[in-house]
């Protein structure tokens, strides 16, 4: 059974997950699936001295690329709240590398239930590759759904 929801989590819920959230929308509606995308943060709090505003330039410069606008772009990043990985959501964690790790401390539990990709941050990744990873990740789970 197709989940009913998408969860795109990242550390700050500012960059990565904002843009796989809306690009999974934009597309998801175009083709007329009955499931949508939400994200969230793994660590928002620690995020907020870094990550200054709503939501990141380069998600929002992509978007417009694309010539999608954005619906959430002035909500507040937000903390995952682990009761929302329910049976019917598929979570979907953008990077392996640093958020197993952080699923591993702070909710082992629930490390079965995330799929995780290979999406760095920017750190170790330019904005333009990781961008166009998330792109072409979430056309694929579209198509697969």
């Amino acid at each position: 059974m197709p989940p009913k929801k998408v969860l795109f989590l990242c550390t700050g819920n500012y960059y990565r997950s904002r843009f796989a959230e809306e690009l999974f929308n934009h597309l998801a509606e175009q083709k007329g699936l009955a499931i949508t995308a939400d994200s969230a943060g793994l660590k928002v709090a620690e995020s907020r001295t870094v990550n200054l505003g709503t939501f990141s330039k380069h998600s929002y410069t992509a978007l417009q690329r694309r010539r999608i606008i954005p619906r959430n772009d002035l909500r507040e990043p937000r903390q995952l709240d682990p009761r929302e990985i329910s049976p019917d959501t598929l979570a979907i964690a953008l990077s392996e590398s640093e958020h197993q790790p952080i699923f591993q401390q702070l909710h082992p539990e629930l490390l079965d239930r995330i799929r995780f990709w290979r999406v760095e941050d920017l750190n170790l990744e330019s904005a333009q590759n990781a961008i166009e990873q998330i792109e072409r990740n979430v056309r694929q789970l579209i198509d697969e759904l």
